[in-house]
């Protein structure tokens, strides 16, 4: 059994995306990893990200961080990111992110703040499409058919979903 290249030194974060409204981003993902848990920005609760290095269609590599756990130690939840992340996943009928899925994401809206003097949260859309399938097909005896042929892989049945999903194409 090995030692997976990650747990030994992971490649080095790119350009982080930042998105501001209206912005977005889609690619094949090429590194994915749940982070420890470390200090918030302010220094008051340890939370953890994911943090998944994308390559876009035009050979960019972006890096985008999605906070899983706001607060590790209490009473945590996963930030909008992330939440839109894992609903793209489920939305493709999916039950995990792959490396080699490509995955869309789009910020939609800032939504206004619940609390006085606090900033608007940020809204996200996602898209999520699986890595295809490799599967080798070995034919029974009473079969026709090539030795290797692959079957062909049904289009994802995935909700559409307005901003994101069309960055994924077809």
């Amino acid at each position: 059994m090995g030692i997976p290249l990650d747990k030994i030194a992971p490649p080095s974060s790119h350009n982080a995306w930042n998105p501001e409204v209206g912005d977005s981003i889609s690619g094949e993902i090429t590194f994915m990893k749940i982070m420890p848990p470390k200090d918030n920005f302010d220094g008051d609760k340890r939370e953890q990200e994911l943090r998944l290095d994308l390559v876009t269609e035009d050979g960019e590599q972006v890096t985008v961080w999605a906070v899983v756990n706001t607060d590790v130690d209490g009473d945590g939840y996963p930030s909008r990111l992330a939440r839109a992340i894992s609903d793209a996943v489920r939305d493709a009928d999916a039950t995990e992110l792959e490396l080699g899925g490509k995955l869309a994401l789009a910020r939609i809206e800032d939504v206004a703040p619940s609390k006085k003097g606090r900033f608007p949260a940020k809204a996200f859309d996602g898209a999520y499409r699986a890595p295809k399938a490799r599967l080798a097909i070995v034919p029974d005896d009473d079969e026709e058919g090539e030795e290797g042929e692959e079957p062909p892989v049904p289009a994802a049945t995935a909700k559409p979903r307005p901003s994101a999903a069309d960055l994924l194409g077809n």
